[in-house]
Order: C-alpha cells, then structure tokens, then sequence
C-alpha cells in the first residue's frame, strides 16, 4: 500500500515539472519574439530615415542645378541685350535665345445663351431702394434686353420701395442673369444688409405673362414715388396690361393684407404715413375706410366674432372684400365697433341730415339694419334740432336715428306719432 502511494507522488511531481518547463519554453519563445519584431522595426526606422535623407539630397541638388541654370540663362539674355545695343541692328549676327515655352491657356467654357422671358425684383429688406439703381437698370435695360418694362413701386404690406420688371433677355442662366445685375447696380463687392435679387422664368398663367406683368409694372401709376422705363412695349400691350390687373391683380385675395384687431392701427398709422398727402387731417376711422377703398387690405373673419354675430356686419364684410370701392362711412363703424357710432364721438356734433346724407342707402341696409319688430322695445328720449330743407321720408329718418344708436322698429309709424317723444319731430318730417 504503501509503495503505491510512493509511485503516485513521483508521477505528480514529474507532470508538474513538465508543465513548468512547457511554461518556461514558452516564456522564452515569446521574449524572442518580441526581441525580433524589435530589431525589425529598428532596421525599417533606419530604412525610412536614409530614404529620407537621399531624397532630401536629390531634391537639393534639383534645385542647386535649376538655380545655376536660370543664372546662366539670365546671363545670356543680359549679354545679347548689351551687344543688341552697342551694334547695329543690321550687323547683328547673335542669335536670341530660344523663348521658353508656355503652356497655353485653356479656353473658358462658353454655355449656349438663350432667349428667356424673366421677372425681376430687386429690394432691400427694411429700407427704400434707391433711385440710382433704378437707373442703372433702366440703361441695362436699353442696352442688354430686347424688350422690357422696369417699375419703381411701393409693396402693399410693408410699403417699401423696390423695381419690378419684365425683360426678354439672352442668358444661359437666371443665376448668371442675377450675377450681370448685381455687378450693373454696384453690389459685387458685397450686397447691402437685407438685399435681394430675385431672377424668375415667366409661367405665362395669370399675370406671370409678359402682359400681365407690363400691368402690374404700372399698378402704381400716378403716385409720387411711380418711376416707369419701357422698350419695345407698345401702348395698346400697356393698356391690355392694365386691364389685365384689374382682372387678376385686384381679385386675389392673396395678396390683401387682413386687418383685425391686433393690427390694425399699426397697419392705419403705416398707411398714413406713406399714402395719405395730408396725414395731420385725417381720422382713424376715415383712415380705415381709404384702407378698404384702396383693395390692398380687407378685414379679417374675425370681426364677425368680436362680439355677437350680425348679418348685417357679415354682409358689409362681404361688400369690402367684393366692391371696396362701394363701401362708406358706417360700413366702418358697423365693422370695427359693432354699431355704426355716432359721429358726435369723434368729430362736431352733426344734424340728422348731414347724418343721413352719409349714411347708405335706405335700399340696401333697411331691411337688415332694422331690428326684429318688439312692442315692448322702448324708444328712447331724442333732442335732436330740425334739419334745414324738407322732403325727407319718415325711413330715412328712422335710419338717421339707427345709425345715431336708437332702436327704431317696422312698426313705428302709428306708435311714434302717438307716444310722448317724437310727435312733433316725426310730423314735421313727413
């Protein structure tokens, strides 16, 4: 038993001996590795480094050789140039040097130039343009185009001055067009703060067409700001030019500015500013309403939800937007306050006829503007003057008395000739 036990310990010992020499091989195995890979990167640093240096060397005497050469060349030239002038030009038997040669310059790459029907808008951003521009286009115009119409105009929402126009022009390109203007108004070396050229192909729809466009050109015509340069526009495509702005310019809706009441008196006091030859006359309301009258503005949806909704206010809303040229003075004071406001607010106390006379006509608001019959509606108590003249209906009165505030019913006839407020009034009225 105990000679087994013996054995079995000397195996042990002998297999951990193997494995520790197995280690120790593999120990040293690896430290001659990397002994190796040393040497290797050693010999290939100096590989690299002699490389280096021939290179360094050559490159040296390259330029060592070119320098002597040029020296010798100009050497050369200085003598010939010496003995050119110290003998006659006849007798002269030394030959010039040959010239170096150069390479020949390559040929700009010319795109094929076509014939473009554009639009042109020029306009910086927060300021009138100047006028020097629009003469320098108008020259570009004559000159460069075939045929073309430039208009100096105000823009409708911010009021600002910019050219607009139309040419029929030979370009390769609207980017190349864009870069000839901008050089011909003096902004190559650089563009003032805000500055924009837009250069467009016409879509010949609406008034993206050369007429359209002669039209829309002449939209500011008769204003004081208006600058106008034509070329081979005729006067009938001018004339055909307006109407078809007032086809198509004049209906879009697109292009009207919406009024609420968030913008409005910033837009009016803009409006008075620029539009309006006597601004110190003029009111807020009557402001408004030269607004309207001119198509640039309309009002917003949201009138009708200020307060309560009203027919009637829905319909001169509409009448604005379709006819603003048909619209007066209560049809802006049913629009911004509600109720038509008595004048007496914000001018001179007025008499009922000068009221009425300003007033719509009775065809048009007298059934809406009436209120739904009530026979317990009470009429209050009027002190009004009599009105000079006579021939006045009894409606027109009963409209005056609407547009001052008053409740006034359908069935007032009887009832006011017999109650205690406006007997006398009514009779000498009618």
């Amino acid at each position: 038993m105990f000679l087994r036990s013996k054995s079995a310990s000397s195996r042990t010992c002998a297999s951990v001996e193997k494995c520790l020499e197995a280690i120790r091989l593999a120990f040293v195995a690896m430290a001659s590795q990397q002994k190796r890979m040393k040497t290797l990167a050693r010999e290939h640093a100096q590989t690299v480094s002699r490389q280096t240096s021939e290179v360094q060397q050559t490159t040296t005497q390259i330029r060592t050789r070119n320098v002597a050469a040029s020296a010798t060349t100009q050497t050369r030239t200085r003598n010939v140039a010496a003995s050119a002038t110290t003998k006659a030009p006849a007798k002269a038997t030394t030959k010039a040097p040959a010239k170096p040669v150069e390479p020949k310059p390559r040929k700009p790459r010319r795109v094929a130039e076509k014939l473009f029907d554009v639009s042109i808008t020029i306009s910086i951003s927060g300021t009138d343009i100047k006028g020097e521009a629009f003469d320098k286009m108008a020259i570009f115009l004559e000159n460069r185009a075939e045929m073309g119409v430039l208009g100096l105009e105000r823009g409708d929402s911010h009021l600002q001055l910019h050219i607009q126009g139309m040419m029929r022009i030979s370009t390769s390109s609207a980017c190349a067009l864009k870069t000839e203007i901008r050089d011909i108004i003096g902004w190559d070396d650089g563009e003032p703060l805000g500055a924009s050229i837009c250069v467009k192909s016409l879509k010949y729809k609406g008034l993206h067409t050369v007429i359209g466009l002669i039209g829309y050109c002449l939209k500011d015509e008769g204003q004081g700001h208006f600058r106008f340069y034509s070329k081979n526009a005729s006067n009938d495509q001018k004339e055909e030019g307006r109407r078809m702005h007032a086809i198509y310019g004049a209906s879009e809706y697109k292009n009207r500015l919406e009024l609420n009441s968030a913008n409005v008196l910033g837009r009016a006091l803009q409006f008075r500013k620029y539009r309006v030859k006597n601004p110190t006359s003029i009111t807020f309301r009557r402001c408004v309403r030269e607004m309207f009258y001119s198509g640039h503005y309309m009002p917003a949806f949201r009138w009708l939800t200020n307060a309560k909704i009203s027919r009637l206010r829905a319909e001169r809303i509409w009448r604005v937007c379709t006819t603003p040229q048909s619209i007066e003075m209560p049809d802006v004071d049913h629009i911004l306050f509600g109720i038509e406001t008595p004048a007496r607010y914000f001018e001179e106390p007025r008499t009922v006829k000068e009221e009425s006379e300003e007033s719509e006509p009775p065809t048009e608001v007298k059934e809406d503007a009436l209120p739904d019959e009530d026979e317990n509606t009470p009429i209050p108590v009027v002190n009004l003057e009599r009105p000079e003249g006579s021939g006045a209906d009894l409606e027109r009165v009963q409209e005056a008395l609407l547009h001052a505030g008053f409740a006034v019913g359908r069935k007032t006839t009887k009832e006011m000739e017999n109650s205690n407020v406006l007997p006398e009034y009514i009779r000498l009225w009618r």
